[in-house]
């Protein structure tokens, strides 16, 4: 059992006398109206349960801006041999909505603080491999245009008002269960 991509990025072609012993499957990649469809169910499903009206109508612009955030990365940041990591796949979109979904219902009334969760998911998953200023930069007017594109307008500092955008479950030691939240003390955070 072996696997294969496609030529490029550091990978060598494959010589049809090895290729002679394989049976070869593959698959085609799914249209972005699929990939949609599934994750604005299953996040539409999350918010559907706990959360008001107007986070749940911002599911299928969160799934949309991810699904569009998704293609312009794989388009834009294609991997060489010195960015030999920047393979994208629908994995880490998954780990966007997975992110979008760890939001308390207690604590998110407003669909700013969801898109600043959902901003701070697409920075882990996707910026977090980006090596150079170029690309975080190509990356943070992709979030600008995106949020302006997809929710009406809204600018980047409209939704984060803080200097460093970051979540996590860790600033109340021993929460049961722990609660996803914007960080906002860095004091505390760094203590």
């Amino acid at each position: 059992m072996a696997t294969l991509t496609k030529q490029g990025g550091g990978r060598n072609p494959v010589t049809n006398r090895l290729l002679r012993h394989f049976n070869f499957l593959s698959f085609t990649e799914m249209s972005d109206s699929s990939i949609s469809r599934i994750f604005t169910t299953i996040l539409g499903a999350f918010f559907k349960k706990s959360f008001g009206e107007s986070i749940q109508s911002s599911c299928e612009h969160v799934v949309a801006a991810t699904v569009d955030c998704y293609n312009a990365i794989r388009a834009a940041l294609l991997p060489t041999p010195s960015k030999s990591h920047y393979t994208f796949n629908l994995r880490d979109l998954s780990k966007v909505v997975q992110g979008c979904m760890r939001c308390d219902p207690r604590s998110t009334s407003d669909v700013k603080q969801v898109l600043s969760l959902w901003l701070h998911e697409c920075s882990r998953v996707f910026e977090d491999r980006l090596t150079t200023n170029e690309d975080h930069e190509w990356f943070r007017s992709q979030q600008t245009t995106l949020l302006a594109q997809h929710f009406q307008g809204l600018a980047y500092d409209e939704v984060v008002t803080t200097e460093r955008l970051i979540y996590g479950d860790f600033m109340i030691p021993g929460a049961d269960p722990k609660v996803y939240t914007h960080i906002t003390d860095m004091g505390r955070l760094v203590k």
